[in-house]
């Protein structure tokens, strides 16, 4: 957060752009905020490492506001994914890691930066719970129309048919067959 801070009063302010940069990522920021440098991603993701670098931006997330990767803001003069990108390349070239890239933006800037939120802690909650929760709503689907069956066949059932009173029902047979023999007749 501080250096997004740092870039934005880099940008805004040209007469303090001037004074001598505290690190180098503030230099890369610096002669952007001067009109040096880059104007989009695809005009310097240029060396070995731009598939590393394009891997890289795509799982971290542009904190311009956009609610886009590094890889896919849609910003052409963005101030935040310019110099990320640039820094990530920077890094890569450096001989720096995938893992140790990442890492730096995660400490500089916190999980925000990730795209995909770690499979650990808390946020297995946010990979579990969808899981969980369409399974208990298919029980409940289950036991709902399970009830709504059952209460379907008792309206339908006759008046005093039950599974114990098959006696009554064989009277009724016999008496149903009698009056159509005699109605035959």
């Amino acid at each position: 957060m501080r250096s997004l801070l740092i870039i934005l009063i880099l940008i805004a302010s040209p007469a303090f752009a001037q004074t001598a940069p505290v690190s180098e990522h503030e230099e890369l920021a610096q002669n952007i905020a001067q009109g040096g440098g880059v104007s989009h991603l695809d005009d310097f993701l240029v060396s070995e490492h731009e598939e590393l670098a394009q891997n890289i931006a795509g799982q971290l997330m542009c904190l311009c506001g956009c609610k886009s990767t590094l890889a896919t803001c849609p910003h052409t003069d963005c101030g935040f994914a310019i110099p990320a990108n640039k820094l990530i390349l920077d890094m890569l070239n450096k001989g720096q890691t995938k893992d140790q890239v990442v890492a730096f933006f995660v400490e500089r800037e916190g999980e925000v930066m990730l795209a995909q939120p770690p499979k650990k802690g808390f946020n297995l909650v946010g990979y579990i719970f969808p899981f969980v929760v369409i399974l208990f709503a298919g029980y409940l689907i289950a036991r709902i129309l399970g009830a709504w069956t059952k209460r379907g066949e008792m309206k339908h059932a006759p008046a005093g048919a039950t599974a114990g009173n098959r006696t009554t029902d064989d009277s009724y047979s016999e008496r149903i067959k009698n009056e159509l023999s005699d109605y035959e007749e």
